[in-house]
């Protein structure tokens, strides 16, 4: 079996336009490994202890292929992600928390996480907040941050390999899509605190501003590719991969308008406004006409997708913004929530009840500019 995943993976990455030989050759041979893998942490955490050894000497191929590479490409970037993201991404996991750090010795911690009865033992009975460490999120903002800068380098950095532009290109969406989702770990306590604690960040806007200007990049690519280019290259995954990457950009425009609020420099102009309204049309299309990005997507996924990004409170808060105060046509009515008493009206409330906290800075500014109630 091994050998004809190498003979396949040789066939694959080593043709005759491959760019990067000598360090291709290591790259097939880590690719191979890379199959197990990716087959094993289909089934248990790759940060199980079992798979420390695999992962070992995945990195140790790794770094004696990027050994042979030039530095201004981002071909090594695509393998990391390829190697070390892409198995926690594909089930958007992240690595383990350091929550029983202080509860048990460092070396029995991962062992406490993997055993179910231990894990609800640390987790439920003896993990008050308290009694967390201050690095409970240090291995997943350490992952974080190298994930980000793979996003860097695939998106700042020429790729000479044309089949390896070719992998970038399919798995960039997915990237995309699971860091601006996960970006909000880098806050070292709970997932309702962090997103509010890092919009006052600075390096946090920073790095959505960057994301924006990265992805609104990568989209440019689209018509150059054509759309027989793009069912060609994504394949059956087109619009699930499309509907991932226009997620990842409503994720880091809806950080940027509250940040904008929050900074005092919004403007119903901004970028972010534009880019915002343009996306959550094109992912929810004109109003009962069914005909949006999202309503391509199989049942379950659509309705995953809509309800996050249209039908919940900030969602609603967003389009309150943007349609209410902006003046902006703005799509999106209620499909998957068949409630009889809600309507958009009710919806729009719920939305004004969830950004209450920037309600007073966003109306004092309109009112600044254009004014606004």
């Amino acid at each position: 079996m091994d050998i004809a995943l190498y003979v396949d993976a040789r066939n694959r990455w080593l043709g005759s336009e491959s760019k990067h030989l000598l360090a291709k050759e290591y790259f097939v041979a880590g690719d191979v490994l890379s199959k197990h893998m990716l087959f094993i942490t289909g089934l248990i955490h790759p940060d199980s202890l079992t798979l420390k050894p695999f992962f070992a000497l995945q990195h140790g191929i790794y770094n004696l292929a990027v050994g042979h590479m030039p530095q201004n490409d981002g071909e090594s970037a695509l393998w990391y992600h390829r190697w070390f993201i892409y198995p926690y991404a594909k089930r958007d996991h992240l690595p383990y928390e350091n929550r029983p750090g202080r509860l048990v010795p460092d070396f029995m911690a991962r062992a406490f996480i993997e055993i179910p009865v231990l894990k609800y033992l640390v987790v439920k009975v003896l993990g008050p907040k308290d009694v967390y460490p201050k690095d409970f999120r240090a291995n997943q903002q350490k992952h974080l941050k190298k994930t980000f800068e793979v996003i860097k380098k695939l998106s700042t950095l020429p790729i000479a390999d044309k089949s390896i532009h070719q992998e970038y290109l399919k798995a960039f969406p997915g990237l995309a899509f699971y860091y601006s989702l996960n970006q909000v770990f880098h806050y070292n306590q709970w997932r309702s605190e962090g997103r509010e604690k890092l919009l006052y960040e600075a390096w946090y806007v920073n790095h959505n501003e960057e994301q924006l200007r990265w992805y609104l990049a990568f989209e440019t690519q689209f018509d150059s590719i054509g759309a027989e280019g793009m069912k060609q290259l994504y394949g059956k995954s087109l619009f699930k991969d499309l509907s991932l990457f226009y997620g990842a950009i409503l994720n880091v425009t809806e950080d940027l308008i509250l940040s904008d609020i929050i900074y005092g420099h919004f403007s119903c102009d901004s970028e972010h406004i534009k880019t915002y309204v343009r996306v959550r049309n094109l992912v929810a299309g004109e109003d009962g006409m069914e005909n949006g990005l999202f309503f391509k997507l199989p049942e379950r996924e659509f309705m995953v997708m809509y309800e996050s990004f249209i039908e919940r409170s900030y969602p609603y808060f967003y389009k309150y913004i943007t349609r209410d105060k902006c003046n902006y046509t703005v799509h999106g009515v209620p499909v998957v929530i068949v409630v009889s008493n809600v309507d958009e009206a009710w919806l729009i409330e719920s939305g004004k009840s969830a950004g209450y906290k920037y309600l007073d800075k966003l109306n004092q500014q309109l009112n600044k500019t254009n004014g606004g109630e």
